[in-house]
């Protein structure tokens, strides 16, 4: 990553008003090349912290700051934020190559530039053999693909929307184990949410649990555990 790192405070951060599924005054510090976690079960208000961060979703009271800047009047397309989607928001009519070369030409890349980056990056995802492939391939596959279309931009935030949900155990824990060993690489200031409490435990720098809405605790994963 070329980019400098930032960190991300959730000042009394709500959506919806506060009412369930939304966030409630959620105030949550992301510290420079943090890898960190929300966690907890369906419709707690995960999601929303990711969109909310974003710029998907209107914030109905507090700020979200990056590396200080509040940037609650900013469009999505100027936070500098990749988003990878759980279903990862593929488009069946492109290849491999194509998802990941598109954010890089539409910040006017070279063409040159543009085919060394995504070799780069699809080598790096493992899917080198995969650029001329449309994106009919395993699930896991497409979280790869996904992943690698987000991190090629070198985007200032990265955001994983519950990225090893429905795999299968073995396919799990290799992603698991791809996106530990790609955050210890790249150091990009990471929101993960999910509501696996062994992927939480496994991947995060520090989590914070919640629940309606709101934190009930903020550590280090020995300490939640």
């Amino acid at each position: 990553m070329s980019r400098p790192l930032v960190d991300i405070r959730l000042e009394a951060l709500s959506t919806r008003d506060g009412r369930p599924p939304g966030l409630d005054a959620v105030s949550v510090h992301v510290r420079y090349g943090e890898f960190f976690t929300f966690l907890g079960p369906p419709h707690c208000g995960k999601t929303d912290v990711l969109k909310a961060v974003s710029g998907f979703m209107t914030v109905t009271g507090g700020r979200v700051l990056v590396d200080g800047d509040d940037i609650g009047s900013l469009p999505p397309g100027r936070r500098s934020v990749g988003y990878v989607f759980q279903e990862g928001a593929l488009w069946p009519h492109m290849t491999a190559a194509e998802h990941v070369a598109f954010g890089l030409e539409q910040q006017g890349m070279t063409a040159k530039d543009v085919e060394r980056r995504v070799d780069v990056v699809l080598g790096r995802l493992g899917l080198a053999d995969r650029a001329a492939r449309p994106p009919e391939m395993s699930l896991a596959e497409r979280r790869r693909l996904a992943l690698a279309r987000a991190l090629a931009v070198e985007p200032r935030v990265l955001l994983l929307d519950e990225p090893l949900a429905h795999l299968d155990p073995l396919a799990r824990k290799t992603l698991r184990l791809e996106l530990a060993k790609l955050h210890r690489d790249l150091a990009v200031t990471t929101i993960h949410v999910t509501r696996d409490a062994a992927d939480a435990l496994a991947l995060s720098d520090r989590l914070a649990v919640l629940h309606a809405g709101r934190v009930q605790q903020i550590g280090e994963p020995a300490e939640v555990y």
